[in-house]
Parts: structure tokens; C-alpha cells; sequence
């Protein structure tokens, strides 16, 4: 993909010079040197953004996806992703999810889902279940405000609110 957008970059100014000296450096020499002249601006600042994209995304000090990193979300009070799980790549990189092994979804902290930027992890939701009126169970941690949320429903709770149900589900 990324061979074909690189191909269309440089094929595609080629052409609109090609296509403007053909029709208007006849007409006005001037006028259409100025045209080349935006013309490079615009693919510098495109190739510019583009390297800064991919530097970002490979270096982004936010980038946190895997479980090496449990000891950090261990500090933060994040759930961890569990030892025996799945890895899922959903979209490119960007959106990855860690799973239970079969037979345990569905009990317990069964699923993490992690967002990715190009920029850095955007959030990290954890799964927990459901309880008997279909309220889902789950904690989301946004990454660029620093801030866990432990969710049942639609309800915003404590820790220690969101963990006494959880465990109290967990046991029935």
C-alpha cells in the first residue's frame, strides 16, 4: 500500500508539470514557474509530515502495547494483560486486542482492547464480563489525560465500588 501511494506522490506532480508546460509555459513562463514552484512546496511539506508521522509512531515514548509493559500498568493501576493470552491486530497496529484463552471469556478481566495513534496509545479498555441485566463491566484508561475510569453500564464508579461488584458477579 504504502508502494502505491509512493508511486502516486511522484508520478502524480510529474504529470500536472508535464500536463502546465505543456499548456501554459507557452502562454506565460513566469506564471507557471510559480506553479512549480507550489507544486514542491506542497510534496516537501507532504514528505515532511509523512517522516514525522513514522517517527512518531515508531518512537512515540506513549507507545505502551504489549505485556512488557505490565509493570508500568501496574503503577498506574491499569489492568494487566493476563500471562496465556491471545494477540489480535485488528487494524494495522492501531487497534489491538489481548484475549483470554477459549473457555474463559466472559469471567473475570477476559479482554483488553488497546487504540492506537499515530502518536501513542490513544486508550486502553479492559473487559469484565456482564452482569444478569446485560450491563457490561469494564475500565478505560485514556492515555493523553492520565485518567482510569472503572465503567458498569453506563455509570462511572470507584475502584473499589467497580472491583466488590465484579468479584461479587464473579462468584454466582
Amino acid at each position: 500500500m504504502g508502494i502505491i501511494i509512493g508511486v502516486i506522490v511522484i508520478l502524480l506532480p510529474i504529470i500536472l508539470i508535464a500536463a502546465g508546460y505543456y499548456k501554459d509555459y507557452k502562454r506565460n513562463p513566469a506564471y507557471f514557474k510559480s506553479g512549480i514552484k507550489v507544486i514542491l512546496i506542497l510534496m516537501g511539506l507532504f514528505v515532511i509530515s509523512s517522516l514525522a508521522y513514522k517517527i512518531m509512531d515508531n518512537t512515540g515514548s506513549l507507545r505502551k502495547p504489549g505485556p512488557e509493559y505490565n509493570s508500568w500498568r501496574a503503577e498506574k493501576g491499569i489492568p494487566l494483560i493476563e500471562g496465556g493470552w491471545g494477540k489480535r491486530v485488528l487494524r494495522e497496529d492501531s487497534h489491538i486486542k489481548y484475549f483470554a484463552p477459549e473457555g474463559e471469556e466472559g469471567v473475570g478481566h477476559y479482554a483488553k482492547e488497546i487504540i492506537l495513534t499515530g502518536f501513542g496509545e490513544e486508550r486502553e479498555v479492559d473487559y469484565f464480563g456482564r452482569d444478569s441485566l446485560g450491563n457490561e463491566y469494564r475500565s478505560i484508561y485514556t492515555y493523553d489525560e492520565d485518567r482510569l475510569e472503572f465503567i458498569i453500564g453506563d455509570s462511572v464508579y470507584s475502584r473499589e465500588v467497580f472491583y466488590k461488584v465484579v468479584n461479587r458477579t464473579e462468584s454466582r
